[in-house]
């Protein structure tokens, strides 16, 4: 009779309690002690391991998971400004100054800091902006009446025909008040921003001559003559902000409006500027020679303006928020927008070391709901100029 241990036929192993070599394969207990034996397949040994192979297996595995780590973030980055971040509609030209590496390709627009570093390069041929001391220029204004923003304005506009045809059919001749006409037809809609971004369809009048000048990052000087053939007096408007408060000073003067001769002063007052007024004398601080010191800004969107793509920034910080605007091609300044007070600086040129606009138009609602541009053309920029600080002085009232 079978042995009721039998079981499969193995290799003899040896006991684990005595260490008895069992020779006998058909027993499951140690002939000599009689501990139960673990009958088993064959061990293999397994070979050992070369610690050089063991440490560069490390090394492969560690840069592969870093290696679909990075993939991984980097399609979360792509698929989150894809799917979930505010889209640009608007394409890049494919001159633009910016356009997506192999570093970048997962983003289509510059960052805030890319953005300026190029203004500053392009802007700054020899100086650096931190070099311009003072800054100081002269040009001649002109002003027009662009589009209604407001129905107000336009139901009035629709009312006021008898007297545009008016004035068309006397060529202004007697009217005191110029009323620029524009030159061509445009569809436009109420409220629409993008209406007055060219200035190029308005007729301009001239309408006299201003100097500005700026001293450090706070301080501001501007004058302006106002002359005009449907005026009989000429208007001298000084504005100062010496960096804390702000005054506006004006003189009118008798003028022969036969020969354009000027006489003498007829008046004279002087005025502190404060709330909205202030905040904008402030501001053209700011848009004279573009200086950023002391801003912060964040990347809003991607827009066109007059067919040209720029790249929008947010002005963090201020009761209302300002944007700046910088062409996608040449990366210059061309747009300034703070709410209601807009700024456009086109074509650029070489003065001192620095580029500076030699147009800028400067855009404002009246309060008739009307655009109301400013242009001061042919400017001639003097950089690093001396001034004086009694420039930026108030000066006493006196009863005139």
């Amino acid at each position: 009779m079978p042995n009721s241990d039998a079981q499969n036929r193995y290799k003899p192993v040896n006991c684990w309690k005595c260490g008895a070599r069992n020779n006998f394969s058909q027993t499951r207990r140690c002939l000599q002690c009689g501990a139960a034996l673990k009958l088993s397949s064959p061990r293999v040994e397994t070979p050992k391991r070369n610690p050089l192979d063991a440490a560069l297996r490390f090394i492969f595995r560690t840069f592969l998971t870093i290696v679909i780590v990075s993939l991984l973030i980097v399609s979360g980055i792509k698929v989150y400004a894809v799917y979930f971040e505010k889209k640009d509609t608007v394409e890049l030209p494919p001159n633009a100054w910016h356009q997506p590496t192999l570093a970048n390709w997962y983003r289509q627009r510059p960052t805030v800091q890319e953005i300026i570093e190029k203004n500053d390069q392009v802007t700054s041929t020899t100086l650096k902006p931190s070099d311009v001391k003072t800054l100081s220029a002269k040009g001649q204004m002109s002003i027009a009446l662009g589009y209604c923003v407001t129905k107000e304005c336009s139901s009035k506009e629709i009312t006021d025909d008898w007297g545009n045809r008016l004035r068309e059919r006397f060529n202004q001749e007697y009217f005191r008040t110029p009323k620029p006409r524009l030159k061509k037809p445009k569809e436009v809609s109420p409220g629409n921003p993008q209406i007055s971004d060219d200035p190029s369809i308005l007729e301009f009048e001239d309408f006299g001559e201003i100097e500005m000048r700026r001293k450090g990052a706070n301080k501001l000087f501007r004058r302006s003559f106002i002359t005009s053939k449907y005026l009989d007096e000429r208007t001298e408007t000084i504005e100062v902000f010496n960096g804390s408060a702000g005054w506006e000073e004006e003189i009118i003067y008798a003028r022969d409006k036969i020969t354009g001769e000027t006489r003498d002063p007829i008046r004279r007052s002087v005025k502190e500027l404060n709330g909205k007024a202030l905040e904008d004398l402030k501001k053209s601080v700011t848009n004279l020679g573009n200086d950023f010191t002391g801003k912060t800004f964040n990347y809003s969107h991607t827009a066109k303006i007059n067919d040209n793509v720029h790249f929008a920034l947010r002005v963090d910080g201020g009761e209302t928020s300002e944007m700046l605007y910088f062409d996608a091609v040449t990366g210059l300044l061309t747009k300034t927008d703070a709410g209601e007070f807009n700024c456009l600086m086109f074509p650029y040129a070489d003065y001192d070391g620095v580029k500076l606009p030699t147009t800028m138009y400067f855009r404002k609602q009246n309060e008739e709901g009307r655009m109301m541009w400013m242009r001061i053309e042919n400017i001639q920029w003097q950089i690093n100029q001396p001034l004086e600080d009694s420039i930026f002085e108030k000066k006493p009232q006196t009863n005139s």
